[in-house]
């Protein structure tokens, strides 16, 4: 491009006359344009580009004689109207002044009121004062400006107690003001500033900000500066903030499969062709249907990206006569915030193939038929970004039945005979039929030795191929309601009288009929009567043995075998010791605890407590106020050498002698519970007959006590103790003698 510029001075360094001069292209487009310098000299520069096609520009000039503040077209014969005080310079074409910074108007005569702008003064207590030419930042009355050049306070008042500045005033008689820094003002005690009502700023809150609330974060109650929401910007909010021509824009195409759209306030992500919303920002192909005979899955942070309230979900659709088999190759999820995956068989949710948050088992799931359907659902962790989803390769194949494997490649072990549906396609598991087990159900499972109760009174099981049968006893037939009964050719008993079931019926290779008796199951007979089953024995005909510890069973149940143990024994067969101190079953005496034994349990006096056995198995308190009037003796620990106080004590020992002597005490042990202060646990030592005595010395901890000497003949020694007493880290011992002299 070629253009033509002109400089006020002697180099482009110098002021611009006018504008960028291009594009003319006749004379008469060019007549209006006359360019004149303020000096005597004129900069002119041309510039071109390379094309070379223009023909460049001719101009005349000339020198004339242009006085200050003259002006004219042709020659500078006119006087500007300006005022020449408040002025810089006129025009020296068409007359315009040019007013300096504090005046305006079209001659420069108006004042410009710098106090208009609430925040012409930085001070907090500095007011705008207009003076000629300007304006002055005046401390409010009663302050003045200190070292640093801040408003500040020249003495305190004494009347007015101000929670800011105080200002005092020199007239007569002397007032005090209160002060409050801008976006403060004086609350109705005038003494106390408050922060100013909400978008008010400025001395005294007198200016209202001109923010949009709706758009504005917050504001500054000093100078009333509006702080944007994220999606506003300029310097009241006003302006929409375009987010997708920031650096870091809200999606990005190749990323997140959206692209940015400006919106008024805010901004939109479209998701490109075939991909869904996972957030606002951020699309993925949730919803694909697969119809490729292989391919791979990628689930990335569906669980963090997408709302609470949507899944994910991805449908493979195979030939008829296919299946589908699916391997995980990355599983990443968050199980305790419920994130789950499920395989579903067909296209819709009634079919569960599997679940969970976890590789598989054997890490292959495959349908039954020629759909499969995987759902992602989220969690409801938020912003759990170390979570990733998963990652899963598919295949389609034809798969045979008692077919296994990953392309069902592989016959099955099973007997097809006993199992149920064929082998899994996947493992080669074979899902046996009742009565049949082993790898591949071959192994008939013995229903009568497993359990002896199978069959009803009057019969025996016999094991069969798969099965089992109840046979009743002979002269007997299994009725309708699974009850023994007389067969057509069996009649009631006329030679015995039986106490349960009595048939009268004709063996076989006999030609008599005989009278049998046949006791029901936990009995046996004895003549013609069924008696329980003796020796410890139970269940059909008596022929099991029972299992209970026979020392510790009261008596057993002789249709099924179950003990009824003594009150010491527990658990089925009644081998274990019943804890009567834990289960609270015991009987002791007061003041007494319990301890389990073997098969019973003992009761103990409570030492801790200061209680010991005495005729009769009772427990008493010991006596642990004593008085000494020996010459010597000893203060010991009724426990001693077993390295534990009494708990709750309040035991003191007085020794008195004759008049004129005095005591010695000395601790040869002494291991007391330590405490600050010794609180818990102390020796206390008085000079004299009681605790109104002088006190000589409160002692604890394990430290051996100096020799304790009375200043007379009476000496009182208390040994207090609370009810700390917790595994060893509370316990003591002590023993002292003492000598008089």
């Amino acid at each position: 491009m070629d253009y033509v510029t002109f400089f006020d001075g002697p180099s482009q360094q110098y002021p611009r006359i006018g504008e960028i001069y291009c594009g003319y292209n006749n004379e008469e487009s060019t007549l209006g344009i006359l360019i004149r310098s303020t000096g005597n000299t004129l900069t002119v520069v041309f510039k071109s580009d390379s094309l070379g096609s223009r023909t460049g520009f001719s101009a005349s000039y000339r020198a004339i004689d242009c006085e200050p503040f003259t002006y004219g077209y042709e020659t500078c014969n006119q006087n500007c109207s300006c005022i020449k005080a408040n002025t810089d310079y006129c025009n020296n074409i068409d007359g315009r002044c040019m007013c300096n910074a504090n005046w305006t108007g079209w001659d420069c005569s108006a004042l410009i009121d710098r106090c208009q702008d609430p925040n012409i003064c930085s001070d907090l207590y500095a007011t705008c004062v207009n003076i000629p030419g300007g304006y002055e930042c005046r401390c409010k009355p009663g302050l003045a400006k200190n070292s640093t050049g801040h408003c500040a306070e020249l003495k305190k008042c004494t009347q007015k107690q101000c929670s800011h500045y105080c200002g005092l005033t020199e007239t007569n008689p002397q007032t005090e003001t209160c002060h409050c820094p801008k976006g403060m003002k004086l609350g109705n005690d005038t003494i106390t500033c408050v922060e100013c009502s909400d978008w008010y700023y400025g001395d005294d809150c007198a200016h209202y900000t001109q923010c949009y609330p709706s758009r504005t974060e917050s504001y500054n109650k000093t100078n009333g500066l509006c702080h944007c929401f994220l999606n506003w910007q300029s310097t009241y909010c006003e302006e929409d903030f375009n987010e997708c021509t920031f650096i870091k824009q809200p999606c990005v195409l190749e990323k997140d499969h959206a692209q940015c759209y400006n919106t008024y306030g805010s901004f939109e992500c479209r998701c490109s062709p075939g991909f869904e919303p996972i957030n606002e920002t951020t699309c993925d192909e949730c919803g694909k249907v697969f119809t490729a005979t292989s391919g791979t899955i990628n689930s990335t942070s569906h669980l963090v990206d997408r709302n609470v309230s949507q899944d994910c979900n991805w449908t493979i659709s195979a030939p008829v006569g296919h299946v589908i088999s699916l391997r995980f190759l990355a599983m990443n999820l968050c199980y305790w915030c419920c994130s789950y995956v499920y395989i579903y068989n067909g296209n819709h949710t009634n079919s569960v193939i599997w679940s969970g948050s976890y590789w598989p088992s054997s890490n292959l799931v495959r349908s039954s038929g020629n759909e499969m359907l995987i759902v992602q659902y989220p969690d409801w962790c938020d912003n759990r970004r170390d979570f990733i989803g998963f990652t899963a390769s598919f295949w389609t194949h034809e798969c045979p039945p008692n077919m296994y494997d990953d392309n069902c490649s592989t016959p099955c072990s099973c007997d097809v005979n006993n199992t149920i549906g064929g082998c899994n396609s996947i493992t080669g598991y074979c899902p046996c039929k009742s009565g049949w087990t082993g790898s591949d159900c071959s192994v008939d499972i013995d229903e009568c030795s497993q359990n002896y109760f199978l069959c009803p009174d009057y019969s025996r099981c016999h094991n069969l191929p798969g099965s089992h049968e109840c046979r009743c006893k002979p002269g007997l037939v299994m009725g309708s309601n699974n009850v023994c009964i007389y067969d057509i050719n069996s009649t009631n008993c006329t030679t015995r009288n039986c106490s349960h079931m009595c048939v009268s019926y004709t063996p076989v290779n006999k030609t008599s009929p005989v009278d049998q008796c046949y006791c029901p199951i936990g009995k046996e007979l004895a003549g013609d009567q069924c008696i329980d089953c003796t020796d410890w024995k139970y269940g059909p005909d008596c022929e099991l043995s029972t299992s209970c510890f026979r020392n510790h069973t009261a008596k057993y149940n002789s249709y099924n075998g179950q003990c009824s143990c003594y009150p010491n024994w527990t658990n089925t067969y009644c081998e274990d010791d019943y804890d009567e101190c834990y289960y609270g079953t015991y009987t002791c005496q007061p003041h007494a605890l319990c301890s389990n034994t073997y098969g019973g349990y003992v009761c103990y006096c409570n030492e801790r407590y200061g209680y010991i056995e005495v005729t009769n198995s009772t427990c008493e308190h010991i006596d642990c106020k004593k008085t000494f009037t020996n010459e010597t003796g000893a203060i010991i620990n009724y426990f001693y050498n077993r390295w534990f106080v009494i708990q709750n004590s309040n035991c003191s020992w007085l020794i008195s002698v004759r008049s004129d002597y005095v005591i010695s005490l000395r601790f040869s042990t002494f291991y007391i519970e330590s405490s600050y202060g010794c609180q818990n646990q102390y020796f206390e030592i008085y000079d004299g007959n009681s605790v109104s005595s002088r006190r000589i010395g409160r002692y604890c901890g394990s430290g051996i006590p100096s020799v304790i000497r009375t200043t007379g003949n009476n000496m009182l020694v208390r040994y207090v103790s609370d009810s700390s007493y917790y595994n060893y880290y509370y316990y003591g011992n002590f023993y002292a003698t003492y000598t008089s002299h």
